[in-house]
């Protein structure tokens, strides 16, 4: 069992809490891996082969995997704008132009759609 599975398995059988399973997990990365958890895992020249070849946003990108722990990312597509996978998506204006309008009602509308 990774150090993540173990930490899932604690905040399920209720013997600790997200954030202090959150905050375990993080003192056993490294400084070098709490970096490379700051952006995507695909390095651009690889990320603009897979555009020109591949198109844009036809599958999910991954993030933050960390095979040392377990901790296995998570997979976006297109950022704040919405999703946009296999041709087909959303396309919502981004997240700092909804917080402009000072709106809460705007931004539980876009996320019951997402």
């Amino acid at each position: 069992m990774t150090a993540f599975q173990a930490q899932v398995a604690a905040v399920v059988a209720g013997s600790t809490t997200i954030a202090l399973a959150t905050e375990e997990i993080f003192q056993q990365l490294t400084e070098e891996e709490q970096l490379w958890m700051l952006d995507g895992d695909v390095g651009f020249k690889d990320w603009i082969t897979a555009v020109a070849t591949e198109g844009y946003s036809f599958k999910p990108q991954e993030a933050g995997v960390i095979d040392r722990l377990g901790i296995p990312g998570i997979k976006f597509s297109d950022g704040p704008r919405g999703v946009l996978l296999a041709g087909r998506g959303t396309a919502f204006p981004t997240s700092s132009a909804r917080a402009a309008t000072f709106n809460p009602s705007l931004e539980e509308k876009v996320v019951s759609i997402c």
